[in-house]
């Protein structure tokens, strides 16, 4: 792999990071976040000498899971800049087994995401440490009792952390 595709994948890193702190803090991510994820994978493409046929497959695999995610939106089963986020960071896992890691992944992490948020929310621990986050002038979603959303950012940073950084 080039240095260009390594510094690459390191922005889209920097980039799911900053989508996630501002879906936790905000409950939005900024379009130009997932644009900026998207935009950049023909750079990738064309500096890792990916083929074609390859990019047709990541062009797929971000079709499908924009589509399935655009369903589930129309639903409000999930939030837009979810829908949108995990596409591009589709595009960048490619069909077959590297989209369905990230798919799992995703799942996994958005569960125990759940569960963090149960726990942030209804235990007195939770609300105790959320009352001093916003003593300090912080507001992180996991500690809103009102909400009903999930910073589901967090859930696919994390699998797309995981798959570079797993030997699968």
């Amino acid at each position: 792999m080039t240095m260009v595709a390594v510094l690459l994948i390191a922005i889209i890193a920097a980039l799911l990071l900053i989508a996630s702190w501002t879906d936790l803090t905000t409950y939005r991510i900024p379009n130009r976040i997932p644009l900026a994820i998207f935009l950049l994978f023909p750079v990738f493409a064309l500096a890792s000498g990916l083929s074609l046929s390859d990019v047709l497959w990541h062009g797929a695999a971000f079709g499908i899971t924009f589509a399935a995610g655009f369903v589930l939106f129309a639903f409000n089963k999930v939030g837009g800049g979810d829908v949108k986020l995990f596409a591009a960071t589709a595009l960048w896992a490619g069909w077959g087994t590297p989209l369905i890691e990230l798919t799992t992944m995703t799942a996994i992490l958005g569960g125990l995401l759940s569960l963090a948020i149960l726990l942030c929310r209804w235990t007195p621990i939770g609300v105790a440490v959320g009352g001093l986050f916003q003593a300090c002038g912080v507001k992180l979603a996991l500690f809103d009792p009102t909400q009903q959303m999930a910073p589901y950012a967090l859930a696919i940073t994390g699998a797309f952390f995981t798959l570079l950084f797993m030997p699968f």
